[in-house]
């Protein structure tokens, strides 16, 4: 199943970033450092995330570096080292 997942998240970041953000339009550019994460690499962990089925963040961020580090190596190297995600104080 993992294997056919990376084909899926493959198929759709090649898609994302060949074909939809750029004919909507939506590069960013401007002054500033470029991101870390590419926003077809948040939408790849999102699907990854609703078809693995982890609903509780906590869970999904210490499951994503095993689950899905082949497809987003520098993304879930970086959540796996930092406290979580979400509002300040939480």
């Amino acid at each position: 199943m993992i294997a056919d997942l990376d084909t899926l998240l493959t198929a759709l970041y090649v898609e994302l970033t060949d074909r939809i953000i750029p004919s909507l339009g939506l590069a960013r550019s401007g002054p500033g450092k470029p991101p870390e994460v590419t926003d077809a690499e948040l939408v790849c962990l999102a699907v990854a995330q609703v078809l693995l089925r982890y609903d509780d963040e906590r869970h999904w961020l210490r499951a994503a570096p095993s689950r899905v580090a082949t497809c987003s190596p520098g993304c879930c190297a970086k959540a796996s080292t930092t406290s979580g995600c979400g509002p300040p104080g939480r």
